[in-house]
């Protein structure tokens, strides 16, 4: 921006209308406005800024005593200013609100702010809210930001020195069109530390599985596989001796199966042989038993038969009936022991018919053994992977564990700034305070001054005479002699006043030095927390973040309960195949 033409009117010490065409310094390099103290440099600033954005240059004016002094009533207090931006030209007139007497009748009456911007398109805008805004857009920088970068005035460009680094880059960002790649850094610095973590875990995660690979003395990969959890293989060639290794194990296992589906061919082969060969033991066992017991009986009731035939016969010799019958009566004994015999004929016969069904019984119950432990084996292989599920289950919880770590010193962190805040406000009101008394010294330095200098005028003028020429001008008539204030500060009171302003200017700085750092220091921190929330939780702002952060340790907390409680049910699984491992050999032995 660069202002053409300024035309001030009833503004600060310029009690009439003042023109200042800008235009005949040149359109090449910056302005440079000097000047004695109180000569009026800082009110030209002051117009050229509240013509701009309706503030003065300063934190010290308002605009409510922009009103010269020395105005006639009639004068509006007003400032009109023609500047150039980007090879367009703009017009803006501004007058402060401020108390004038009334045009008519006695009285005071208030003059309301008004602003009027003419645009090169030849729109004209009369709103100050609408004003406002088109200046900021057009120029790309606020009152502030535009009075440490295009007005510096006397002692202000330590301000932009001094400001904090965000302050600054704000500024240069304005200036230089820089946001979007400002935005476009920070989403970088977020991406790239998002993919770092997720290539650590990555990493971490593939070497732990590096270092559950096993491999017997007796393989050829048994060195590549140490060198390989030694980390002195790459990814790659640790993928190829993988593979090399599942194709080593496969053959083996396919050798292996074979193996065993042979071998338990003939153990079923020689299980069934042995149960037959038990069972014909056993029956034959019985029989010869039942054998030998009707081998006996059967003599014995051969005897018994011989006996009764004997006895039979010797009955036609028994002389009389009686007799008879006293032998028949002494043989019925041998009848009942018979009797006895086939008894035990037929218990024998039932004792074997119920070893045949005993025989039977066995046979379902080797058969329920088999078929429990078919299942057993199957439900041993689904348990085959779960000691791969009980890692992967405490990888998941170590993970949730550093993010809940991370949140924990994240919140933290925002606790910090939130105390460092308290702590910048403090020192920036401080500051505030030494600035304000400085600038109080500095009016009041200002006024003695032009108080002292008039007073020389003044001292001057009591020894003009009449027809004597004036040492200054020449005149040797002297229609207006200046007249001496009563009060006149001296020199001394003067130097002494300086060195108050040079001390409390000391103040000043500081003041914003140690407010400047706190800031630093206070902003490094904001960002840095700006990015892990950013990488955390999303875009949230700091005060928004700390609520965010504990709903979100409420959810890792139920999360990781819930993987506790996964962990030991895997547990109980694990010692359920454990177990496994223990009957199934026990039964088939």
């Amino acid at each position: 921006m660069r202002p053409n033409k300024l035309i001030i009117t009833a503004f600060g010490p310029y009690s009439d209308k003042t023109v200042i065409e800008l235009d005949k310094l040149g359109k090449n390099g910056l302005y440079l406005i000097t000047g004695d103290t109180g000569a009026g440099k800082t009110t030209i600033f002051d117009a050229i800024t509240f013509a701009l954005f309706g503030e003065a240059s300063g934190n010290s004016r308002e605009p409510s005593m922009f009103r010269s002094k020395y105005a006639k009533p009639e004068t509006p207090t007003e400032v009109e200013l023609y500047f150039t931006y980007s090879d367009k030209q703009y017009y803006i007139k501004r007058n402060p609100e401020y108390d004038r007497p009334k045009s008519r009748g006695d009285g005071i009456t208030t003059e309301k702010a008004n602003v009027e911007l003419h645009l090169p398109n030849g729109k004209i805008i009369t709103k100050i809210k609408e004003v406002n805004n088109a200046i900021i857009e057009i120029l790309g920088v606020d009152k502030n930001q535009f009075t440490q970068i295009a007005m510096i005035a006397q002692g202000d460009f330590l301000k932009l020195l001094l400001a904090s680094t965000d302050e600054r880059k704000k500024i240069f960002q304005k200036l230089f069109k820089t946001q979007n790649y400002f935005v476009l850094q920070e989403k970088l610095r977020s991406e790239s530390g998002k993919l770092g973590r997720e290539y650590e875990t990555l990493k971490d995660s593939i070497s732990q599985y590096i270092n559950g690979i096993n491999a017997d003395e007796a393989s050829k990969y048994y060195e590549d596989v140490n060198k390989a959890k030694s980390g002195e293989l790459t990814f790659d060639e640790t993928i190829n001796l993988i593979e090399k290794l599942i194709e080593e194990d496969t053959k083996c296992e396919k050798e292996v199966s074979l193996q065993k589906d042979k071998l338990q061919k003939e153990l079923d082969d020689i299980k069934l042989r042995i149960q037959k060969a038990e069972d014909v033991i056993l029956a034959k066992s019985d029989f010869e038993k039942n054998e030998s017991d009707f081998k006996i009986e059967s003599e014995k009731e051969n005897e018994l038969k011989e006996k009764f035939k004997q006895k039979k016969e010797e009955m036609s010799k028994v002389r009389s009936f009686y007799e008879q019958i006293a032998v028949i009566e002494t043989a019925l004994p041998d009848y009942d022991e018979l009797s006895l015999i086939e008894n035990k004929l037929s218990i024998n016969k039932a004792f074997i018919e119920k070893s045949d069904d005993l025989l039977c019984v066995c046979q379902e119950k080797i058969k329920s053994i088999e078929e429990e432990l078919i299942k057993l084996s199957d439900e041993l292989k689904h348990l085959d992977n779960i000691r791969e599920e009980k890692i992967n289950l405490q990888t998941e919880k170590e993970k949730l564990v550093d993010k809940k770590t991370e949140l924990n010193n994240l919140c933290s962190v925002i606790d910090d700034i939130q105390n460092l805040k308290v702590g910048f406000l403090k020192l920036y009101n401080h500051y505030n305070e030494k600035s304000f008394n400085a600038e109080q010294l500095e009016l009041e330095l200002k006024e003695k001054t032009k108080i002292y200098f008039e007073a020389q005028a003044g001292i001057l003028g009591e020894s003009l005479k009449v027809d004597k020429p004036c040492p200054v001008c020449g005149s040797t008539t002297h229609p207006k002699i200046a007249v001496k204030p009563e009060f006149v500060p001296s020199k001394e009171e003067l130097d002494n006043l300086k060195d108050s302003v040079n001390k409390a200017n000391e103040e000043v700085s500081y003041a914003r030095s140690e407010a400047g750092k706190t800031k630093g220091v206070l902003t490094e921190k904001e960002n840095n927390a700006n990015s892990q929330i950013a990488s955390l939780l999303g875009e949230y702002s700091i005060n928004d973040a700390k609520n965010v952060i504990n709903i979100r340790i409420s959810e890792l907390d139920a999360s990781i309960d819930n993987l506790i409680k996964k962990e030991n049910e895997i547990l109980t699984k694990i010692e359920y195949k454990d177990k496994l491992s223990k009957i199934i050999p026990d039964k088939t032995s």
